[in-house]
């Protein structure tokens, strides 16, 4: 598959697992724009070569895929209905991708 062809992937929760995520993807030739509430593991996804996002909103803009990796169900929920959530504004027969990150 061309590069060109390849979906864009927005990673909400840039912890653990969600770091590791984005960074095999954006290394494997994806567009990967990372969002997490800490802006310095934003900084250090963008550091590494990756777009970074303030929030949940701003990360999805483009994207085809939106990959959650996020703690709990609260933060899942304030992800896909909470402001600029990602369920009222994805494009019909986009896909989101729920992950539980456990920590380390």
């Amino acid at each position: 598959m061309p590069e060109s062809a390849k979906p864009r992937v927005a990673v909400i929760g840039l912890g653990s697992m969600g770091f590791g995520m984005a960074t095999s993807l954006r290394r494997a030739g994806f567009e990967v724009t990372g969002c997490d509430v800490s802006a310095d593991s934003v900084a250090r996804f963008v550091a590494d070569g990756g777009k970074g996002a303030e929030d949940a909103g701003g990360s999805r803009q483009g994207a085809d895929i939106v990959v959650s990796v996020v703690v709990n169900a609260a933060q899942t929920e304030t992800i896909l209905f909470g402001a600029n959530g990602v369920a009222e504004t994805l494009a019909t027969g986009r896909g989101v991708h729920l992950v539980r990150d456990h920590g380390p």
